[in-house]
C-alpha cells in the first residue's frame, strides 16, 4: 500500500513539475504586424487605380518627411489616374522642400495648365518665386491669386495680400508694403503675420522720415 501511495506522490510531484515547465515555454510566434506603407502599397499593386490608396500613401510620406518616396508615388498616381492638378502641385511642394526651386515651379506651372484660375497655385509660386528672390515675378504670382481667389474667400485674399506685401518689403518699396498689409488685415483681422509685418514697416517708415 505504501509503494502505491509513493507512487501517486511521484507522479504528482512529476505533474506539478510539468505544468510548471509547459507554463514557460513560449507559444507559437505572432505574426508581424503590417506597416501601413505595406498596406497602401499591396493595395496599389492589386489595383493601380486605388485613389484613396495613393492620396493615403502621398500623406504618410509627408508626415515622415520621405521626400522622394512622395515624388515616386505622385508621378505613378499621375501615370494610373491621369493628369491632377493637386499631385503635380504636390511634386512641386516637395521639390520645394527639398531646395530644388525650378522643379518646383516647373511642376506648378504643369499644374496651372490643368487649373488656370487657380488662386492656390498663383500663392504657391509665387512663395516659391520669393524664395529664390526674384521679387517681381512674385508679385505677378501674387497679383495672379488675388485676382482669382474672387470675393468670397477673405482669408484666403488676406493671406495672399499680406503675401504681397512681402514681396515688395524684399524690393525696399515700403509704402506699397504697408498697403498691402493693411490690406491684408482688412480681409483677415486675426491673420498672424500681417499686423506684426505692418508695425515693422511703420517702424522703418518712421526712422527714415524727416524730423
Amino acid at each position: 500500500m505504501k509503494k502505491i501511495y509513493t507512487l501517486l506522490i511521484l507522479l504528482l510531484g512529476l505533474g506539478v513539475l510539468f505544468a510548471q515547465q509547459g507554463s514557460e515555454l513560449p507559444g507559437p510566434a505572432q505574426p508581424k504586424p503590417v506597416s501601413l506603407e505595406k498596406q497602401y502599397l499591396d493595395a496599389i499593386d492589386a489595383n493601380p487605380k486605388n485613389a484613396q490608396a495613393y492620396w493615403g500613401l502621398l500623406k504618410l510620406y509627408k508626415t515622415y518627411g520621405k521626400e522622394d518616396s512622395r515624388i515616386k508615388i505622385a508621378l505613378k498616381a499621375i501615370q494610373h489616374l491621369g493628369d491632377d492638378p493637386e499631385l503635380y502641385a504636390i511634386i512641386g511642394d516637395t521639390y520645394k522642400d527639398k531646395g530644388d526651386f525650378s522643379k518646383s515651379l516647373s511642376y506648378y506651372q504643369m499644374a496651372l495648365k490643368i487649373d488656370p484660375v487657380s488662386s492656390v497655385l498663383y500663392n504657391r509660386m509665387g512663395l516659391t518665386l520669393l524664395k529664390m528672390e526674384n521679387y517681381h515675378q512674385a508679385e505677378v504670382a501674387f497679383k495672379a491669386a488675388v485676382f482669382f481667389v474672387g470675393n468670397e474667400n477673405n482669408v484666403a485674399k488676406g493671406r495672399y495680400y499680406n503675401n504681397l506685401g512681402v514681396s515688395f518689403e524684399a524690393r525696399k518699396d515700403h509704402e506699397l508694403a504697408m498697403v498691402f498689409f493693411k490690406k491684408a488685415l482688412k480681409f483677415d483681422p486675426s491673420h498672424p503675420y500681417a499686423l506684426s509685418n505692418l508695425q515693422r514697416i511703420e517702424n522703418t517708415l518712421s526712422i527714415h522720415s524727416p524730423q
